[in-house]
């Protein structure tokens, strides 16, 4: 005798049950949704039901122009969180922050989301309000590498020690030509605090000589590194586009992301925030070189 379904109310307690248990939501009031912390792949919702994700990887070429041809038929996304072997899906609702995103340039990427989960139709729906894409505050930045202006091989683990400002820009940026000094002035500020800018421009090698003209018309001091690629920008969590600045403490952590342009005040905010109480070590640090 086959015993019967669980009803509405008992699917959603079962599921607050399991992610409890995996430490990602808090316990819902009755009546109300459950808030909740999920990290997971961005998957259209439809193609990831088309193979055994448990043996075949989502974010192939095909499947990015699936979920791409998906999207502008109105399908919704999905966030595919893995629970022990197996895979959980979490559509995402087109209600909330979320829904402003462009979750299609987020295909195939591992993200954490936050927000309110609830059930319709028996399915999980997640409400997100807030997106990161990986690496996540916290964790360790990426590596990274390229070639000054003067053709020489620079790394960001050589800035080990430092808060580094890495702004993304270009020549033909407006945003980026607007913020610029700010850069300019903060590393003036604090660089006996120990606080290194770097500028890395998208523009090609060869626009060397437009790159360095800019330069020296807006007065930038800090180093300029040049040719950052799509997946230069992908390993930071940011889009195709400029501008976007990555912070990074000293310990080689990313602490804080932005897309777009920012402002002085966030700029020296988040500066003083990671400068605090470092002065002295750093220039302990400086004094043992």
């Amino acid at each position: 005798m086959r015993e019967p379904r669980a009803g509405p109310s008992k699917r959603l307690l079962l599921l607050t049950v399991v992610l409890l248990a995996l430490g990602t939501v808090s316990p819902p009031r009755a009546g109300a949704a459950a808030d909740v912390t999920l990290r997971g792949q961005i998957v259209c919702s439809v193609c990831w039901t088309e193979a055994d994700r448990t043996k075949v990887a989502y974010g192939n070429q095909a499947d990015l122009e699936c979920g791409a041809v998906c999207s502008r038929k109105g399908i919704p996304p999905a966030l595919a969180v893995q629970e022990g072997a197996a895979w959980k899906i979490y559509v995402l609702d087109k209600e909330g922050k979320g829904a402003k995103r462009d979750w299609l340039a987020d295909l195939g990427k591992t993200m954490e989301l936050s927000g309110t989960l609830r059930e319709k139709d028996g399915k999980p729906l997640l409400r997100v309000e807030r997106a990161e894409s990986e690496p996540f505050p916290g964790s360790a930045a990426p590596a990274a590498e390229a070639v000054d202006l003067e053709g020489k091989k620079q790394t960001l683990a050589s800035l080990r020690g430092k808060v580094v400002v890495l702004n993304f820009w270009a020549t033909w940026c407006g945003p980026c030509r607007k913020e610029m000094p700010f850069f300019v002035e903060a590393q003036k500020k604090f660089n006996m605090k120990g606080v290194q800018v770097v500028g890395w421009t998208s523009n090609d090698p060869k626009d060397g000589r437009k790159v360095a003209d800019m330069a020296k018309e807006l007065d930038i001091s800090f180093p300029i590194w040049i040719g950052a690629g799509k997946e230069d920008f992908a390993r930071f969590g940011l889009p195709w586009t400029v501008p976007g600045t990555i912070i990074i403490d000293r310990e080689g952590r990313l602490a804080s992301r932005v897309i777009g342009g920012i402002s002085k005040e966030w700029l020296e905010d988040e500066i003083n925030r990671l400068s605090k109480d470092s002065f002295s070590s750093h220039a302990a640090q400086q004094a043992d070189h």
